[in-house]
């Protein structure tokens, strides 16, 4: 009996159903292979390489690992810090700055005929020296408005003193304060904290896609974990089939001397010996390649010597999928997902981004105004005596500054034109997502059912199979078969293993995928 014919009869309905189970999501998630778990047999001529010790893995024990030390993971949760430091950033333009300065200048010049004409005479030549000093504090408030509180010093020695009878030093004092108000472009609280307010929605821009993150590389680690599995489960069919096509070749050289067996069911029995053994090989390549891709998640941690491994606690099995399993409503879908939550502080951010180029387009319109308190004396002045009664000298100023583009400034309209269009294409994005998480969500649905009917059937599959064994064996203590149709259930069995098997890798992942989908992923492994 040919192998070719063994692995297609019994692999009719696994491949019916199990392929069909995940081919909806091959455009929404990457594909993944899994393992089912079998004992091997002592026949196998092609040696499996051992698996090296190393940490074992559960799958909450895995997301756990991605989320503490996965490097992508971590990556993105220092952009989350630097977008924290970017709010203090943007808070500490409102800190009010001190600042002061210091001059000394020396000036010495011939006196001009005019200067020479003055009533008072001048001088020549003209000399002066001056030491002058401010300090002042500038600031400005959350509303625009612009403050200077400053006190400004001046002491003056020249050659015009002495010939107009004054002091020989002049002590100059002036203490003040200024303001300008926007009162158009760059006025009100909300444009001037804008910056804020953006960094604000960076931050939590940057923490909702840390989890995004976290949820797809937890994701991707389960599939990666679930595809080793089916590998691992596949190397062990696969030597068991191996066994079982030795067995039959030497089960057929007995009854070939006899005349029992037709020469070309010898010959092409021993070719599927070739068969399986290629079968195998092919399957621990696959094995290795998944085991290599499994350790990419924990190159981070520490390992006691290259050889240590992290590797899956158990052998393929059906999850608890009450949990992984369970969608919800679409509303409590889009409230979970990092995606959704994600572009609304876009579309958030484009609001104040629109509402600050509104602010930017209107003309500028300033009230400026200045009050100072000033005293001149020969001799060192307290500060207070600047604000006494018996001083009467002071100044201020109100006034108006107006400005605007005299073609309607058609760069701020330009920006307020594309701010606006980024709002209107960052809603679009949202409604786009939603209509295609929809989707998502009811495609998973019918996967899911196909995937548990696909391991149902051929569980009901396989447990036939495992009677037709019985029942042969039995026929052959009754001298009515003989070991070879025994040895060729057993190949149907082991054939049909790997095909329940893959159909468990199948509805493991499609548990996965919902959990995913679902945003539910990382609630279920207890990661926050």
């Amino acid at each position: 009996m040919s192998l070719d014919i063994f692995l297609r009869a019994p692999l009719v309905l696994a491949a019916g159903l199990a392929i069909t189970a995940l081919a909806g999501c091959e455009q929404m998630f990457m594909d993944g292979k899994a393992a089912p778990a079998a004992a091997p047999t002592a026949m196998a001529m092609v040696a499996t390489p051992a698996a090296p010790a190393g940490g074992k893995l559960t799958p909450a024990k895995m997301v756990q690992l991605i989320a503490h030390t996965d490097e992508a993971v971590l990556a993105q949760a220092l952009e989350a810090d630097i977008a924290r430091q970017g709010v203090v950033s943007a808070d500490g333009a409102f800190e009010p700055e001190f600042y002061a300065e210091a001059n000394r200048s020396w000036e010495r010049r011939e006196t001009t005929a005019l200067q020479m004409s003055s009533a008072v005479g001048g001088p020549d030549p003209f000399w002066s020296l001056s030491q002058d000093g401010r300090l002042g504090v500038k600031m400005k408030t959350r509303t625009g408005v612009n403050v200077d509180l400053y006190y400004d010093m001046q002491r003056v020695s020249n050659s015009l003193q002495a010939s107009a009878a004054l002091p020989l030093v002049e002590n100059t004092s002036k203490t003040g304060i200024s303001l300008k108000v926007p009162l158009l472009r760059g006025a009100g609280q909300a444009v001037n904290t804008s910056g804020i307010k953006i960094a604000q929605i960076d931050e939590a821009i940057a923490a909702e896609t840390s989890t995004l993150v976290k949820t797809k590389r937890a994701y991707e680690g389960l599939r990666t974990y679930v595809a080793y599995q089916r590998a691992e489960a596949r190397v062990s069919t696969r030597r068991d089939l191996l066994a079982l096509s030795q067995r039959l070749v030497t089960e057929m050289r007995g009854q070939y001397g006899s005349g029992m067996t037709d020469p070309r069911d010898f010959v092409e029995a021993q070719g599927n010996v070739n068969e399986a053994r290629a079968a195998l090989l092919q399957a621990q390549a696959e094995l290795a390649e998944q085991r290599d891709a499994l350790q990419i998640y924990f190159v981070g941690l520490p390992s006691k010597s290259p050889s240590d491994m992290w590797l899956p606690a158990g052998g393929l099995s059906v999850i608890d999928g009450r949990k992984l399993g369970a969608l919800s409503g679409l509303d409590a879908v889009y409230a979970r997902r990092p995606e959704i939550r994600i572009q609304g502080l876009q579309i958030e951010r484009r609001e104040i981004e629109t509402l600050v180029a509104e602010n930017a387009a209107k003309s500028e319109l300033n009230l400026n105004l200045d009050f100072a308190k000033t005293k001149v004396s020969g001799d060192y002045m307290p500060f207070r005596e600047l604000f006494s009664n018996a001083n009467p000298n002071q100044t201020w100023r109100v006034g108006f500054e107006y400005r605007r583009g005299l073609g309607g400034n058609r760069s701020a309209q330009a920006d307020l034109k594309a701010a606006q269009l980024r709002e209107e294409q960052a809603e679009l994005t949202m409604n786009a997502f939603r209509q295609r998480l929809a989707g998502e969500i009811n495609a998973i649905d019918g996967i899911l059912t196909r995937a548990r009917l696909a391991v149902s059937e051929n569980e009901k599959f396989l447990a036939a199979q495992s009677r037709l064994v019985r029942d042969e064996r039995d026929r052959v203590g009754s001298g009515l078969s003989t070991q070879v149709y025994v040895v060729e259930r057993q190949i149907d069995e082991v054939l049909t293993r790997e095909a329940r098997n893959d159909a468990i890798a199948q509805l493991n992942q499609a548990y996965y995928l919902a959990a995913y989908a679902n945003g539910t992923l990382l609630d279920v492994f207890g990661v926050q």
